[in-house]
């Protein structure tokens, strides 16, 4: 995965959204293919120059898309996608992401928020 760059601090979408962009970019264009594992998160941290709650929101838009698949204790894996793609325009703010992300997995805002809060407290 030597495509993979730091985000721009400066760009207009958000560090997550940039990430998963790149992912997706690399996926369609082939240079990491169905069934590879992605680089630990330590690694994409690194790259990517950001925080690992950052490169969990970007992998973690991957995976409600189906594009990215999460094997506990394993790693993440790349499914195959051919002609799954469609372009999706990610939210700026926290709101519309919450509204955006519930939209994506069929429940409320508020139910989003609360696992998101649970998620962050459990996480060390």
């Amino acid at each position: 995965m030597d495509v993979l760059r730091p985000v721009a601090r400066s760009a207009p979408i958000s560090a997550y959204a940039q990430i998963a962009q790149q992912l997706r970019e690399a996926i369609m264009s082939q240079d990491v293919e169905a069934g590879a594992k992605l680089p630990p998160e330590p690694e994409l941290v690194e790259r990517f120059g950001v925080s690992r709650m950052t490169v969990r929101e970007g992998v973690r838009v991957l995976r409600l898309e189906g594009v990215l698949r999460a094997e506990h204790g394993v790693g993440t894996f790349v499914e195959a996608v051919e002609g799954r793609f469609t372009t999706v325009t990610l939210p700026q703010d926290l709101g519309s992401a919450l509204a955006h992300r519930a939209e994506l997995e069929g429940r409320s805002a508020s139910e989003v928020m609360s696992d998101a809060l649970q998620q962050y407290l459990r996480t060390p």
